[in-house]
């Protein structure tokens, strides 16, 4: 990074001079480059801050902070034919953990790349109160970039950093995803059973109104009813559906 400080008063940066580092006449020449990542530490998105002389936003006078995160850059020589695919994938330890369609235009391109497993499942009018579904921050480690335009694949590594300001070990930091990811699995498979469960009710509701006032399908209406009370006591195990809006939990507890 080069840094500047104007008068006194301000400190410039420009980010990332390692695509510069990287540049040459062959890189010049191809029709498609992905440059080498700079190793990104995992510190959450940093709030974006403008400002300008006179309280004013002018462009020649305000910076933009740089977003959280890996950023990935990579140049394009000419733009891609139409209806031709561009993704970037991003891969720890042979997983796939991210795809972004992306829409390169000639020049220097990047994707920025927040670091953030996939949340949690979620379902129709589930009430957290102040709890989260968000998905953990990739751990420290090695992981791999690939950009795919058409049948043209390149890829290039990078590493995620351990914050510097604190002094957790990437072997902690390490155990601490394994169980967050872990909890964002359970959760998920809770809260899908919650849908799946719900979804059979209709589908028995629905059997049940075509066949309402027939004896001749007692049998199958006494059965429903069974199987109706064994998946209720189920969902209430797993959610408490007396919440219906935000302020219930105040009454039943999640």
């Amino acid at each position: 990074n080069l840094i500047a400080a104007t008068q006194g008063r301000a400190f410039w940066m420009i980010d990332d001079l390692t695509i510069i580092h990287q540049l040459s006449d062959e890189v010049a020449s191809k029709s498609v480059h992905m440059f080498k990542p700079m190793d990104a530490y995992r510190i959450a998105a940093s709030f974006r801050r403008r400002g300008g002389a006179a309280g004013g936003d002018n462009s020649l006078l305000s910076g933009e902070n740089k977003p959280g995160g890996a950023v990935i850059y990579y140049n394009v020589k000419e733009a891609p034919a139409k209806g031709t695919k561009v993704t970037m994938e991003i891969y720890r330890n042979g997983e796939k953990l991210e795809t972004a369609t992306l829409r390169p235009e000639v020049g220097l391109n990047s994707y920025n790349w927040n670091m953030m497993f996939d949340d949690a499942e979620t379902f129709e009018g589930n009430i957290m109160w102040s709890g989260s579904l968000r998905g953990p921050m990739a751990p420290p480690g090695e992981y791999n970039a690939k950009l795919i335009i058409g049948d043209d694949t390149q890829e290039q590594s990078f590493k995620l950093l351990a914050d510097p300001r604190y002094g957790s070990t990437d072997a902690e930091l390490i155990r601490q995803f394994d169980f967050l990811i872990t909890v964002r699995d359970k959760l998920t498979e809770t809260h899908q059973a919650i849908k799946d469960i719900r979804e059979a009710r209709s589908q028995v509701n629905d059997l049940l109104a075509k066949i309402k006032g027939e004896d001749r399908f007692k049998e199958v209406v006494d059965a429903s009813k069974v199987l109706m009370e064994k998946m209720t006591k189920v969902e209430e195990a797993l959610y408490q559906t007396k919440n219906e809006s935000g302020q219930d939990p105040l009454n039943f507890p999640i």
